[in-house]
């Protein structure tokens, strides 16, 4: 049984690293970028988390063509 749930729990952990190991789309317009954040992250109750890495390209790639814009 004990190593059922280890097995379980080894399982468990490489599938939330493969998720988490997913690349983000940095060659796309701002509205493809702003799907992708919303598609691919975590939802748990009324909160939406995004790893930091894809908010800050995000946030920059839209802070870029804002600039260009003006």
């Amino acid at each position: 049984m004990r190593t059922i749930i280890i097995s379980v729990l080894v399982l468990l952990c490489i599938t939330d690293i493969s998720k988490a190991q997913k690349p983000y789309i940095k060659d796309a317009t701002v509205e493809e970028q702003l799907e992708f954040v919303e598609k691919e992250a975590s939802k748990w109750q009324n909160y939406i988390m995004v790893f930091d890495t894809w908010f800050r390209q995000l946030k920059n790639n839209v802070n870029n063509t804002i600039s260009e814009k003006n």
